[in-house]
């Protein structure tokens, strides 16, 4: 095709739009295999490709090995190269603090404006003089005792808000720290509402591989100390019935109890649920309203082709469900996948891939401070299944025997110490 002669424009035409169908195929099956999750996405993209090898096609039909004077091609691209060189040159300070922008705006958006404009923010915050409320102490999580000037501004907690005044108008507005609660009680009591917010360049972590998908959920809800045997028969097997209720499992096994182990110490309190997804070809789909779903049918269909009406339903929308039909009373839910599962308790020393530990004496005083860091820990964005480890409460049979009374009958302590056991928990009569 590079060589200097003259093709039909029906030849090149006709080869141009086979290529680049061919090549829009070929680039929708990658996305189908790799990286959409359905068969609507990825149409544009693929059309993208298609079009420029096409036209790729008939640049290369029209190659001609000409000096750039009888080059209109190459003569219209130095015209267009010349002067923009000439401009970079005689612009050298832009181009110069260019690459510093693009490294703080990169910066920004990967570890969040809060850590790039901290000098900025401490500046600032040396002419604060107000000081901070006991309520906005007790969400800095700041001592009781502690006086604390209130900064002027918080780029880690820089977001917006759409706000809904009294009058029914709404408003948006960026705040540049966070809001003191009784601020946000006074706005309320004056009619004025936070409709929608949302933080600004927060930062995207640390961590870019996306989590393992597994394709099921281990459910792992654990009772009060208080619960009994047959409470936690009763709510595995409710809960169960109403996680077989959601269409995208396909299968879900309970278990209570554990193995006559001592590498397994789990109560009969601490359940665990294995949860299996079927396929994401066989899940539901939602309804999207796109600009064209209210137009005639035969204008809708071929633009659905590109902006599909319907999504699949998510893993998370799943989970929500899951959690939703799960919830009981005095059960404390967490959820997380079985290999997850068995790497963060090895990680971290129990069900999650955060927690705190309490050291302490007195295990009131342990459950206490954890109810209370429960209820500080419900405020942290982004935090889910917090719940605390219930270690105090647990029923107990205290049997105290009269030795006087059974010392008339000539009975002694060991035969009825014997007849408890087997009342209570039987005993081997061989091995």
């Amino acid at each position: 095709m590079f060589r200097p002669i003259r093709w039909r424009k029906q030849i090149v035409a006709a080869l141009a739009l086979g290529i680049g169908v061919l090549a829009t195929l070929a680039t929708h099956l990658a996305f189908m295999w790799g990286l959409a999750s359905g068969h609507g996405e990825g149409w544009l993209i693929s059309a993208a490709v298609g079009v420029g090898v096409g036209l790729c096609v008939v640049r290369m039909t029209r190659e001609r090995f000409l000096p750039l004077e009888e080059n209109r091609v190459s003569r219209l691209v130095a015209r267009a190269y010349v002067p923009t060189l000439g401009w970079v040159l005689g612009h050298k300070k832009t181009f110069l603090v260019a690459p510093v922008v693009i490294l703080f705006v990169g910066m920004s958006v990967w570890l969040g404006v809060g850590k790039t404009l901290y000098p900025l923010e401490a500046a600032i915050n040396l002419f604060a003089r107000a000081k901070a409320s006991p309520e906005l102490r007790r969400v800095m999580h700041a001592k009781p005792d502690d006086v604390i000037t209130r900064p002027l501004v918080e780029f880690d907690q820089l977001h917006w808000e759409r706000v809904r005044d009294a009058d029914g108008g709404e408003r948006f507005r960026v705040s540049w720290r966070r809001p003191d609660p009784k601020e946000r009680e006074a706005e309320v009591a004056s009619g004025t509402t936070v409709v929608r917010e949302g933080r600004i360049l927060p930062g995207i972590g640390r961590e870019f591989m996306p989590p393992l998908d597994e394709g099921s959920f281990l459910y792992m809800p654990s009772l009060l100390p208080q619960g009994s045997l047959s409470q936690a028969i009763q709510v595995n097997s409710t809960q169960d019935l109403a996680i077989a209720s959601v269409p995208e499992v396909e299968s879900v096994v309970g278990k209570i109890g554990r193995a006559e182990s001592a590498l397994d110490p789990a109560p009969i309190g601490m359940m665990e649920s294995i949860i299996i997804l079927k396929p994401e070809g066989q899940w539901r789909t939602h309804k999207v309203q796109r600009f064209f779903s209210a137009w005639p049918a035969f204008l809708r269909t071929p633009l659905a082709w590109v902006w599909p009406e319907e999504r699949p339903i998510t893993k998370g929308e799943i989970l929500a469900e899951l959690q939703e039909k799960t919830a009981i009373p005095g059960v404390l839910p967490t959820f997380l996948q079985p290999i997850q599962t068995r790497l963060v308790m090895l990680q971290t020393g129990f069900r999650a891939m955060m927690g705190v530990k309490i050291y302490c004496s007195d295990l009131r005083e342990i459950e206490r401070i954890g109810l209370e860091i429960e209820q500080l820990l419900r405020e942290v964005p982004g935090a889910t299944d917090i719940v605390a480890d219930r270690i105090v409460g647990k029923p107990y049979i205290q049997i105290d025997i009269d030795r006087d009374r059974i010392g008339r009958y000539g009975v002694n302590i060991r035969d009825v110490q014997d007849v408890i056991e087997m009342a209570l928990g039987g005993m081997n009569l061989m091995e």
